[in-house]
């Protein structure tokens, strides 16, 4: 990581090790406390937009579709108790045929999920249904949430025959 402010040689405190040594106790206590919140992180570190892209230009990820998606379709906290990723990645397909831009493979968008420092997980929605892949930290928001919640009611109609989806959105609305 590039270090972006530098001291100029004549402000530098030639001192500053013996000054360092002098306050170790309070140097170990700070170390201390972090390491603790840093394992109830599950040893994520903290970042911000600045420092992730940075890592990506430097592992050669420059992944401009999905962090678009991410910013424009998703909350992306702590808090957000997650979502499936098939519905992630379902709602990112839906964002790129509206962008027309050609979608990453899945494997590719998961990978890039976990690099941006959100927590892979399996869940369960109910107790009779095997565990499903998630990320923690995220929500998606607005017009892709609802597109999901009606792709999911439109996985019940199971029909053969062509079936006319302008009729039915007009109709179910």
């Amino acid at each position: 990581m590039p270090f972006d402010f530098s001291i100029k040689k004549e402000k530098q405190n030639a001192r500053l090790l013996e000054k360092i040594l002098l306050e170790k106790d309070a140097v170990v206590s700070k170390a201390l406390k972090y390491a603790k919140k840093l394992m109830e992180q599950h040893y994520q570190f903290p970042t911000t937009e600045t420092i992730e892209r940075r890592i990506r230009e430097w592992r050669g990820m420059n992944i401009d579709k999905i962090d678009k998606f991410l910013q424009k379709c998703c909350v992306i906290d702590k808090e957000c108790k997650g979502e499936l990723m098939e519905d992630l990645y379902f709602a990112y397909e839906q964002f790129c045929n509206i962008q027309k831009e050609k979608t990453k493979a899945k494997t590719e968008f998961k990978k890039y999920l976990e690099q941006r420092g959100l927590i892979h997980c399996k869940i369960r929605r109910k107790t009779t249904e095997n565990p499903r892949s998630a990320f923690q930290g995220i929500k998606l928001t607005g017009k892709y949430k609802e597109e999901l919640i009606l792709n999911s009611r439109l996985k019940i109609i199971h029909c053969s025959q062509s079936f006319d989806f302008s009729n039915f959105l007009q109709n179910s609305v």
